[in-house]
């Protein structure tokens, strides 16, 4: 080098590689803070899980997984599902037998069938009450409440039509991995 060059010759100080350890331990941390969402999930108590899988083939059908905290390989999901009895009140107007419009008030009791949960998401998906629960109830109660007349819902007939929309719902929804426990009118 050159007297010239010397002048002009920046000094760069020497790195160790503790520096560097600590570059990669927080790089790493940064890498996981990010991740962490997707990488882990918590099943809580009479919750479980279904894995979707991207690139093995979708949903896995043979696994159900139970409560606890699941490790999950980057690109997959778990889909988790509420596997108790879900109550859902709903308000339906009905046109009777005699054509006068009715406002039923029902309470439907209902759960996914745990066994059958990786069909249920493949099938139909996570908003199965929004796309089989809550159409079947409608049907069901405008069915067989449009068979009667209004004084007969508010006596000895109550239980009848309640049975028969029981019946109803639950031949609906045969085959669609849900299972009524009840659907009691309420007013």
């Amino acid at each position: 080098m050159t007297a010239h060059e010397e002048d002009f010759a920046i000094e760069v100080p020497r790195v160790s590689r503790k520096y560097y350890a600590y570059m990669v331990l927080f790089l790493l941390a940064l890498v996981l803070t990010y991740f962490a969402p997707n990488l882990f999930y918590a099943i809580m108590p009479g919750e479980a899980g279904v894995m979707y899988r991207p690139f093995l083939g979708g949903t896995d059908t043979r696994t159900i997984y139970g409560e606890g905290l699941w490790v999950v390989f980057p690109g997959n999901r778990l889909f988790i599902y509420d596997c108790r009895v879900q109550e859902q009140i709903e308000t339906v107007d009905v046109l009777s037998f005699n054509g006068l419009t009715i406002e039923v008030t029902v309470s439907n009791r209902f759960q996914p069938i745990r066994e059958e949960l990786p069909l249920l998401h493949r099938d139909i998906g996570p908003d199965y009450v929004r796309k089989i629960v809550t159409p079947t109830v409608y049907a069901a109660v405008r069915e067989v409440v449009g068979k009667y007349r209004p004084e007969e819902l508010y006596t000895s007939h109550r239980i009848t039509v309640q049975e028969e929309i029981n019946h109803t719902a639950r031949e609906a929804v045969r085959g669609c991995h849900v299972s009524f426990d009840a659907i009691v009118i309420r007013t």
